[in-house]
């Protein structure tokens, strides 16, 4: 959770500095990804690919009704917007985007965060 943390952290000092946001979009999946991962390995689940991990959280997390299925979106929405690789042709990001995706994220951490607090 402290990479996620420090994901998040960053997207919000990249985007308040207007930096490239495809930088910023970066910063908030991983954020949600991290998370996602501890989320996993605190079940015994192995960490696969980036796409199965999701899907794996959202059976064992979102089917399950451990978490509310507005994480599903967010996760799948970062999921959607950043850029995997310096290859990939840029995608067409505003700062609307970042702005409207950072308030999820924020959302994410925070449930993920006070699950592990209740345990």
């Amino acid at each position: 959770m402290k990479e996620a943390r420090a994901s998040l952290e960053e997207a919000k000092s990249l985007l308040e500095a207007g930096m490239d946001l495809g930088f910023v979009m970066n910063s908030l999946y991983y954020a949600v990804l991290y998370s996602v991962y501890a989320l996993l390995e605190s079940k015994g689940i192995e960490i696969a690919t980036q796409s199965v991990s999701i899907a794996r959280f959202d059976d064992e997390f979102i089917e399950k009704g451990v978490f509310d299925r507005g994480l599903s979106v967010t996760l799948h929405r970062a999921f959607e917007l950043r850029r995997s690789c310096a290859c990939e042709t840029p995608r067409d990001l505003s700062r609307r985007d970042a702005e409207a995706l950072l308030p999820g994220v924020e959302t994410f951490l925070k449930a993920v965060e006070e699950h592990f607090a209740a345990k």
